[in-house]
């Protein structure tokens, strides 16, 4: 048998949370064969000779936020160098596909305006083709975000949808996940999501669970609403009967630290009832959006140019001014801003709100900010507990993701100070939180990244180290394994990560970004 590449000497973690072993592993032709004797490995093109490294199923961010991204620039390096091998997007109710109407026009906005560049599909098969055409270092995996397809079907107004509205989204949603859409994702907190009732989410989830998919909701709230937000999604998931993800589970704002504590009861609670739902999480205590989150809801009505017009409004934004309140968040002494795009605000990146803001009302200078910016400021929000974040963790149930946007430390992908998970997520889990920490083993940890993600994806071909899967491998050093980057410096990547594989296809050698890119479309096949 011919090998591509055999690794010899090796610590084998297989994904799902056995002890590691010690011994060889080989890639044939883009699969695992393992375990590979010593005859055998005489027949490699490549032999690494690993003594002090580990292996393990290559990471599967159940959460990203890459959807443009990889588009702009395929190598992706803040997610190579972490050890991804597989992205999720479509996260939040936000999703390249399909636009139509009103979220083909904001859409359209973003990539002018951030990367000079236009929209040339509409559905899900236009994107999936288009990343598979200009290649990429990792395999990709999509929903249908709620957002998006609500404005392609309405608009961003806030108002219930018609009979016959109801029917279109139906159709839309179908034909997504006929085009190899994995799932269904809300973003509840942002219009035009919000203004969607749970009966309608329920609909739509029926029509998800016919074509085999899954629900992932960022819930409705992650403060005072908590409890109320977590019972919405576990009852779409009851009456839709369909598999729940709930995404970057969290406690936000000083007043609700300790709620997780009662948030997995109820989700433990939900599961023990029947209903199968777990959870992702970043292993940070900030959190990350838009600034212009910070304005009341109605202020969104209608998309980019009302919110605009609002704010330039002078009765408008006295109303706007009454009703700030942080939404529960944190005050603006804890409120870094992360990105703008005019360069004459560049100088705001990285630095807090109250601090830029001078004498300034915080509140005015963030309407100010948000106008100058035509809504798009990136903010990072100190909002949660520790003990929360290792609680969650600790939870058999919980996935890694890194709600993250792919960056690198040069090029198009170079931009603002973005939240340091951007690029640590995956190392720091194993680093300060099993090796450093001992809050779980090295295996847990992995699985948390790998076997338990795909089993909600419904990847039956990866995740685990096994003979005849999909070679999606990560090889690290676990005594060295690191997240390097900060909120005042965040574009630095991780120490510890040796080599990626990708379909067979080393994508990071001992450090150093490869040309080629094997990453695939994961189109997930529909039931109907």
């Amino acid at each position: 048998m011919k090998l591509d590449i055999a690794f010899k000497n090796i610590e084998i973690y297989d994904g799902l949370g056995n002890p590691p072993v010690k011994g060889n592993i080989g890639i044939s032709s883009g699969l695992i064969v393992y375990p590979l004797d010593k005859e055998t490995l005489k027949y490699a093109v490549r032999v690494i000779d690993s003594e002090n490294l580990c292996l393990c199923p290559g990471f599967i961010n159940i959460h990203s936020h890459s959807d443009m991204p990889l588009l702009v620039d395929g190598r992706v390096p803040s997610v190579i160098h972490q050890g991804i091998t597989t992205e999720v997007t479509g996260n939040c109710g936000y999703s390249l596909a399909p636009l139509y109407g009103s979220s083909l026009d904001e859409i359209r906005r973003e990539f002018k305006r951030d990367f000079d560049m236009d929209v040339t599909w509409n559905d899900f098969n236009g994107f999936f083709n288009l990343i598979e055409k200009q290649g990429t270092s990792v395999n990709v995996i999509s929903l249908v975000g709620h957002g998006t397809l609500r404005g392609s079907v309405i608009d961003r107004s806030d108002r219930h949808l018609t009979k016959d509205e109801m029917v279109r989204m139906k159709e839309e949603l179908h034909e997504a996940m006929k085009q190899g859409a994995a799932g269904f994702s809300t973003g509840l907190i942002y219009p035009p999501g919000s203004y969607a009732p749970t009966e309608e989410l329920i609909e739509l989830g029926e029509t998800v669970r016919e074509t085999g998919g899954y629900y992932a909701s960022h819930i409705r709230g992650e403060g005072d609403s908590l409890f109320d937000a977590i019972e919405e999604a576990i009852t779409i998931g009851f009456e839709a009967r369909i598999p729940v993800e709930i995404s970057h589970l969290k406690a936000a704002g000083e007043r609700n630290w300790g709620k997780t504590e009662h948030t997995l009861e109820m989700i433990r609670d939900a599961r023990n009832k029947g209903l199968y739902i777990q959870h992702d999480q970043y292993p940070y205590t900030a959190s990350a959006t838009g600034l212009s989150m910070m304005v009341p809801e109605w202020v969104h009505d209608g998309g980019t140019d009302a919110f605009l017009s609002r704010l330039k409004n002078e009765s408008t934004r006295e109303k706007i001014l009454k009703e700030m309140d942080y939404r529960g968040y944190v005050n603006g002494r804890k409120v870094l801003v992360s990105s703008v795009n005019l360069e004459k605000n560049k100088k705001y990146e990285g630095r807090e709100i109250s601090e830029i803001a001078g004498e300034k009302n915080v509140f005015e200078f963030i309407l100010d900010l948000l106008f100058e910016e035509e809504g798009s400021v990136g903010a990072i929000y100190m909002s949660m507990d520790e003990e929360d974040v290792r609680r969650v963790m600790k939870d058999p149930f919980t996935s890694i993701g890194n709600d993250a946007s792919a960056s690198a430390t040069e090029g198009p992908l170079f931009r603002g100070k973005p939240h340091p998970r951007t690029y640590g997520t995956f190392p720091r889990v194993l680093g300060k939180y099993s090796r450093d920490e001992g809050l779980f083993s090295i295996e847990e940890g992995i699985r948390k990244m790998t076997s338990l993600p795909a089993k909600m994806l419904g990847l039956t071909d990866r995740g685990i180290v096994k003979h005849g899967m999909a070679a999606d491998l990560v090889v690290f050093d676990r005594n060295t394994i690191e997240d390097r980057g900060t909120y005042k410096e965040p574009h630095n990547y991780p120490k510890g990560i040796e080599y990626v594989i990708v379909n067979g296809h080393i994508v990071l050698d001992r450090g150093e970004i490869l040309s080629d890119m094997p990453g695939k479309v994961l189109r997930r096949i529909c039931n109907s």
